[in-house]
């Protein structure tokens, strides 16, 4: 009986369905790319710490192939709690992630570092940084997650606003500063001051 219950089930007929659907699946295919790609680069700021650059050199659009293979195969099997695109979607965050984790593992190595660890020389910071998987998944999670920014960061008006600056596309120093109206010297002090805090909300 156990060994029947872990055979594979073909993949749900809507699925493949939505799949097949060119705009839909272009859509998605973007948003993923870009979430993967995002952890990617955050690996990447790792090898100067001596990991194996084979490992980074994995691309956005690689990761996300083997997980739509998986689920069109049934190897990742649809959950029966996803029942219509946008929790289809969803899920398909799940699954790149497993696969670009798997891949870390295989080579024995840790490949989703800490885009919040920041390192001397290494002062960017984007939206994606601080929001992570709700930066892309949809308007909604984002929306979300701002109010609890919001909220947790009232005390300290100056990192509310570079947060603002970030959820408006700044990524650099020099972006920030700009935006602030303060010094780059300010702006790379804001942001460290905003990593460190952001830590401290994940916790």
């Amino acid at each position: 009986m156990a060994a029947a219950s872990e055979e594979r089930r073909e993949c749900p007929p809507w699925v493949i369905e939505a799949l097949s659907d060119r705009d839909w699946y272009m859509q998605t295919w973007r948003k993923l790319v870009g979430f993967i790609g995002h952890r990617i680069r955050g690996y990447q700021r790792g090898l100067s710490r001596g990991t194996d650059p084979q490992v980074a050199a994995h691309s956005s659009e690689d990761i996300v192939q083997s997980a739509i293979v998986k689920v069109l195969t049934g190897e990742r099997q649809v959950p029966d709690k996803v029942t219509d695109r946008d929790q289809l979607r969803r899920w398909l965050y799940d699954v790149v992630a497993s696969v670009l984790s798997n891949e870390g593992k295989s080579a024995e190595v840790k490949l989703i570092i800490d885009p919040l660890a920041g390192e001397e020389g290494d002062e960017e910071l984007s939206l994606e940084d601080l929001a992570g998987d709700a930066a892309w998944k949809d308007d909604d999670s984002l929306r979300d997650w701002w109010l609890t920014v919001s909220d947790r960061l009232a005390d300290e008006p100056e990192l509310l606003e570079t947060a603002r600056a970030a959820v408006d596309g700044c990524l650099r120093p020099q972006d920030y500063a700009a935006y602030l109206g303060v010094t780059v010297e300010e702006s790379v002090n804001r942001l460290r001051r905003l990593r460190r805090r952001f830590r401290d909300l994940m916790e």
